[in-house]
């Protein structure tokens, strides 16, 4: 069987010629972005401001139709459970303060040609139980604030932003209702508030070429052939972040990295006798890296994909792995390979060849359909410690999912299939009490 390192050998090798150029001519994201994509970036701003609208090719590619726009279900949604029952006139004045500083959540949303525009609405966002969004009844917006007694419910529609734009809604809302005087997000009067990281190609060094991480003959969970998209499975632990923290200093590595692990891990355990690699894939939140950190809209399209030995999950994975995976896990989350990314993913909409588009989407979503995605802290600290709870609500995009949060002193770890098997969850467990990630 050939590895994933031998697999990967001749595109490495190809890579690292290239980047050796490339670095010599002292290549700069930052002055390169400056020069070739910051100035419509900055356009757009003065657009915006002038005529409320923003144009959208990265957000299109969650609106399907206009029903699926509309769809409570397709949204992204957290549950807060507090320790007192809700105040409904202290929560609308928070959701109004939220607004504020994230004014994305009022925008409504059109579409034309294909392509999604966001449109400022001065209509408050009413807080109440609707069922759709996107209507008079809930004043054209496409997030909802909900009560019931001590939980307080937030969707907010992937169409309008990702993880790190629902998040900062929701920290607003929340540190508002408990009269904190700032909250997270603080990007909307900057010229990068409606950046657009598809509305041009990003800017690479001469004749860049990603690496690439696809290993065609990877695992495949046995039960995929049973998987059905409209079923959701799920299953959720708490850990200690203290004793995850811990986990990851001890292998120096990050959170994602850690998630990815235990889950390929948990994998290898349920299939002992497995000789194929274990490949995960997880978003990227790409605003940092890309250099637009103030950006409302999605930019979370990109994924990095780890590949796993068998060998490295049966025992305590060897230095030698970590190294490779940490290498890895680097090269893919740089500028330019980010930049590749969106720039690849970008052409879906403007190849007007079927087979090509076809092409290009089933090289997104194939390539593993095991997905880990750990989304950070989900609450500010002193919020937290005002809760009773936190749930988020996941929609199953792919056979097998884990998503992992942080509320508080508390990691979430939430495990999704689109099949029904405890196999993996109870040999995840059995990995997290083997890694002592788990309370006695």
């Amino acid at each position: 069987m050939r590895t994933s390192i031998e697999q990967l050998e001749k595109n490495s090798a190809t890579f690292d010629n290239q980047e050796s150029k490339w670095r010599q001519e002292k290549f700069s994201p930052v002055k390169v972005l400056q020069e070739k994509f910051f100035p419509a970036i900055n356009d757009a701003y003065q657009n915006y401001l002038q005529t409320g609208t923003v144009r959208s090719v990265y957000s299109s590619f969650f609106a399907v139709d206009e029903d699926a726009m509309k769809k409570i279900s397709n949204c992204s949604c957290a549950e807060v459970t507090l320790r007192e029952k809700v105040d409904p006139a202290r929560l609308q004045a928070a959701v109004n303060k939220a607004v504020e500083v994230c004014p994305y959540a009022a925008f409504d949303i059109s579409k034309r040609d294909g392509i999604v525009y966001f449109h400022k609405n001065n209509l408050p966002v009413l807080v109440g139980d609707f069922k759709k969004l996107g209507t008079a009844e809930n004043n054209h917006h496409y997030v909802t604030v909900s009560y019931d007694e001590f939980k307080i419910t937030l969707r907010v529609s992937h169409i309008l932003t990702d993880g790190f734009g629902m998040v900062c809604f929701l920290q607003a809302v929340t540190d508002f209702y408990f009269d904190k005087e700032k909250t997270l997000y603080e990007g909307a009067d900057k010229f990068d508030f409606v950046a657009d990281l598809m509305s041009q190609d990003l800017p690479l060094p001469d004749g860049y070429t990603p690496k690439s991480y696809a290993v065609e003959n990877h695992f495949v969970p046995p039960e995929i052939n049973s998987a059905n998209a409209d079923k959701k499975y799920e299953n959720v632990i708490e850990i200690p972040a203290k004793k995850f923290r811990a986990f990851c200093k001890k292998y120096r590595i990050s959170a994602q990295i850690a998630v990815s692990i235990l889950l390929a891990k948990a994998i290898q355990n349920a299939h002992p006798d497995n000789d194929k690699i274990i490949s995960v894939r997880g978003p990227v939140n790409t605003r940092a890296p890309l250099r637009v950190p103030n950006t409302f809209q999605n930019a979370s399209i990109p994924h990095i994909f780890l590949n796993f030995e068998p060998s490295w999950l049966k025992d305590e994975i060897s230095a030698e792995a970590l190294k490779n995976i940490k290498t890895d896990f680097s090269d893919q989350c740089s500028y330019e390979n980010l930049a590749a990314f969106t720039n690849e993913i970008k052409k879906f909409f403007f190849i007007k060849n079927a087979d090509e588009r076809a092409k290009i989407g089933k090289a997104y979503k194939r390539q593993t359909d095991i997905i880990a995605n750990y989304m950070g802290k989900m609450l500010a600290d002193d919020t937290a410690e005002k809760i009773e709870s936190y749930k988020q609500i996941f929609p199953v995009s792919y056979p097998l999912m884990m998503y992992a949060s942080q509320y508080g002193d508390k990691i979430i770890l939430h495990m999704l299939q689109q099949f029904e098997n405890l196999i993996y969850f109870e040999s995840f467990l059995k990995i997290l009490e083997q890694s002592d990630l788990i309370s006695e």
